[in-house]
């Protein structure tokens, strides 16, 4: 069976303020439309008030959608309107969070970006995700996507924009499959952040395995053990990724 397949991005602390916040998303909406037309013509995904609004060429409208829509009036920040939202020079626990889609819905070709971060609190992670739609689907005419070249260098770009902790690729139906319980770490194409994983190169539990650095300044490595994009859910898949994820957590490198 196959399934949708997503990049995920993780990592704790790096509060940011709502402008910080602002220019972080705006700079990787960028990056995304610079890696591929299919990311040209946004969608911000609102609330019942405002369900769906498109970004204005040059991204004109994105800072007043960040300012309205990225935060929220439950959650306490360090300075704030009178009605509890913030202003541009706050900081919250949770963060923020925008959604953006490339289209209305998953039978049209849905590609999907969320971008939750700048969050102070230490204890939950800051996510970065962007999913995409099953290689058969018929309304999505961009088969470069199931390449695992082409994935794989908009992952490793991804990973140097926003240098998080950890980074995968997986479907949820895969993740499913290798884990059921913290740490989430499944997946066909892992990036840890920590240096210790490239001496995982010399482990003999892990000689199937491709492990190499990522470049841009980061001491990380990116761990894979197939050079194409996993879809079917057969136990060869499987049983390797759980093996890396004992692995990592034997080294506790999660």
């Amino acid at each position: 069976m196959m399934d949708e397949y997503v990049i995920g991005l993780y990592w704790k602390g790096n509060p940011l303020t709502l402008r910080q916040y602002a220019d972080k998303v705006r700079e990787f909406l960028q990056f995304l439309e610079k890696t591929h037309p299919v990311f040209a013509a946004m969608e911000w995904v609102g609330d019942e008030s405002d369900p769906v609004i498109k970004l204005t060429p040059n991204l004109a409208n994105l800072d007043k959608l960040v300012y309205k829509h990225a935060g929220g009036s439950d959650q306490v920040y360090n300075v704030a309107n009178p009605d509890g939202t913030p202003v541009w020079a706050s900081i919250g626990w949770r963060g923020y969070n925008m959604n953006f889609v490339n289209c209305g819905s998953a039978e049209d070709g849905m590609v999907a970006v969320n971008i939750h971060a700048g969050k102070s609190s230490e204890q939950v992670y800051n996510t970065v995700t962007i999913q995409f739609p099953t290689p058969d689907h018929l309304n999505f005419p961009h088969p470069e996507f199931y390449i695992f070249g082409f994935i794989r260098d908009l992952f490793i770009e991804a990973i140097k924009f926003w240098r998080p902790e950890k980074a995968r690729i997986f479907s949820f139906d895969f993740a499913e499959e290798v884990e059921d319980a913290k740490p989430y770490i499944g997946g066909w194409l892992v990036y840890l952040a920590d240096p210790r994983v490239l001496d995982l190169r010399n482990d003999p539990a892990l000689d199937d395995f491709q492990i190499e650095t990522v470049g841009g300044g980061l001491k990380g490595g990116l761990l894979t053990f197939k050079d194409e994009i996993v879809f079917v859910n057969d136990a060869v898949h499987v049983e390797k990724a759980k093996r890396l994820r004992s692995k990592l957590i034997a080294q506790k490198l999660v």
